[in-house]
């Protein structure tokens, strides 16, 4: 490993931790306005990207079979939730009288695509 790309990871590292803080922070605001949650969905995800781009170039699931067995089971990158989230995220700073309803969850069920090879490791 060179210096250049050790300190890349430092970077990747702290954008994935600030875009955790911030992302709860947005989430346990006082005033629950639909653009804070979905706001702090899409960073919270974007970071949890950041993450997983970290934990590669370091190594870590070559290095440890525990992290291997997570990585199965948990996603760490999930990319079909983030354009509804930007969808409803414009919307609800566009109205102000936006109300997220039962029918806006059908944008979201594309996401289980995404999430069955995590859910039959899972099972198996």
């Amino acid at each position: 490993m060179t210096i250049n790309s050790s300190i890349l990871d430092i970077i990747i590292l702290l954008g994935a931790t600030q875009g955790f803080i911030i992302g709860i922070l947005l989430y346990l605001k006082r005033q629950k306005f639909y653009a804070n949650l979905f706001l702090a969905a899409i960073i919270i995800l974007i970071a949890l990207a950041c993450l997983n781009i970290f934990l590669l170039n370091i190594h870590v699931t070559y290095q440890s079979t525990i992290w291997t067995i997570i990585s199965l089971i948990v996603p760490l990158v999930i990319v079909m939730p983030i354009g509804p989230l930007i969808y409803f995220y414009t919307l609800s700073v566009a109205s102000t009288e936006f109300e997220f309803t039962y029918s806006h969850r059908l944008h979201f069920y594309p996401i289980i695509l995404d999430l069955i090879p995590y859910l039959t490791a899972s099972f198996l």
